[in-house]
């Protein structure tokens, strides 16, 4: 009976040192990698399945690849933050190559990659923006850069301020009204 509490007083202790030495871990993990998404289709508009999607950071550094589905919708998630060129091959179709993507931290960018039916062998560059619409998601995230801090009206030239840049962001300003802010 005595060992048989002992045995359950060290199975507690060891459960509970395992919790506190995985919870650090667990709460440190942050979203840091973007995503491209899209849909290849052909002159009609209609969804080219099958089309082999490759995207290629400008450094080279990364380079990922994807088949369209039956749709010719297409998914590349985990792409590190950089500058991406998508390429599109597909038998019976030309070799398409867009515009540089910018891809954000925590953000997913959608892409539309109109591909010709080959009749010459040639290679098409598409030329267009990116439009960075959030509607596959609901997560919230923003990248505040140098120029952008710098640009900020601070009338308290407080720091803690760039938190209400972020969408969601408060950072519990107890003077918000001294500067132009009505809460």
């Amino acid at each position: 009976m005595l060992l048989q509490q002992l045995f359950l007083q060290f199975l507690q202790i060891l459960l509970l040192t395992l919790l506190a030495l995985l919870t650090p871990t667990a709460l440190g993990q942050t979203a840091s990698t973007g995503a491209l998404l899209g849909q290849v289709t052909d002159p009609t508009g209609k969804g080219v399945p099958q089309a082999s999607i490759a995207a290629k950071s400008e450094d080279a550094a990364v380079s990922r690849s994807t088949v369209s589905d039956g749709e010719g919708r297409f998914v590349l998630p985990l792409l590190p933050p950089g500058i991406y060129r998508l390429e599109v091959t597909k038998e019976g179709f030309s070799n398409t190559q867009s515009e540089p993507v910018q891809v954000p931290v925590t953000e997913s960018i959608r892409v539309s990659i109109p591909i010709k039916l080959a009749g010459i062998t040639q290679s098409v560059e598409v030329q267009g923006d990116a439009v960075p619409l959030q509607g596959d998601t609901v997560a919230l995230g923003r990248v505040v850069d140098a120029p952008m801090i710098q640009a900020l009206p601070l009338a308290a030239r407080n720091f803690t301020q760039i938190v209400d840049l972020s969408p969601g962001g408060l950072d519990g300003c107890e003077q918000c009204r001294g500067i132009g802010l009505w809460r």
